[in-house]
Formats: C-alpha cells, structure tokens, sequence
C-alpha cells in the first residue's frame, strides 16, 4: 500500500525548503518606496476624478531601481474612497512610469493577475497586507465597508 502525503503537507515542506515559487524581490523603502507610493496613488486617482486614493508599493520594475526617475512600474496595492458616496476599495495596481494604470478585473481576476503582475512580485497580490490595512483603518474615513 503506498503512502501518500497530504498536498498541504508537501506544498508547505516545498515552501520551506525554498522550492515554493520564485523569490519575491525586496519590498521598496525609504524615499523611493513614498515616491513610488504617491505615484500610485496619483496615477489611480487620476482614473476618476471622484476618488481619493493612498497607495503602498510592494515592487518595482526594475527592481534595482534607486529612484523614481530610474521606475518604470511600481507594483501596489492601493485604497480609493469615493469622495461623493461611501464607497471604497482596495485592488492591487501596476503604473508604468506613463501613469498608465492596471488593475485586474473582476472577469479574470486570476488571469489578470498572472498577466499584469511578475513572478517576482506576484505572490504579495494573494492578501492585503497588515501594513495597508492599517493605513486605510488611520484614515479619516476610516476602512473600506465590506
């Protein structure tokens, strides 16, 4: 009789053992990760003129950028309110240095996220991060409804 283990067993043993998909690259920080930050959200809010938005960057094309002159894309996850209704959301966004934005649709989410985002990045579009949440929760309008 053969043994078998459970996935979760061997995805999380894979994890650990570094073999769990492509490394990440290092978050953006310091001024190049608020210049990137204020580019999102410009960039996203510049959409609709009835939104206010706050972005944080989770990566940048290139990686090795050292400022924002040097970005072509900024990787993030970004918070917009309506300023006219109660509205809100929070979406993962790519914004080329053209300010030119995408946010994966409903239709093909999935899809949408393994087009629009890198390997490299793509695993930090899975959850908001804690970061962000409590960004949008120190807000003066408080957190998106959900």
């Amino acid at each position: 009789m053969k043994s078998r283990l459970p996935f979760a067993v061997v995805a999380a043993a894979l994890a650990l053992a570094g073999c769990g998909g492509p490394a990440q690259q290092p978050m953006p920080t310091g001024p190049l990760a608020a210049a990137a930050d204020r580019r999102a959200a410009h960039a996203v809010a510049a959409t609709d003129p009835d939104l206010n938005c706050v972005a944080q960057s989770f990566g940048l094309r290139p990686a090795d950028a050292k400022t924002i002159d040097q970005v072509a894309t900024v990787y993030a996850w970004v918070y917009c309110h309506s300023k006219t209704s109660d509205t809100a959301e929070v979406v993962p966004a790519a914004v080329t240095g053209e300010d030119a934005v995408q946010i994966p649709s409903d239709a093909d989410y999935t899809g949408d996220i393994e087009r629009i985002f890198p390997a490299d990045v793509r695993g930090r579009t899975a959850d908001i991060p804690k970061s962000m949440q409590e960004l949008v929760a120190s807000l003066p309008s408080g957190p998106p409804p959900d």
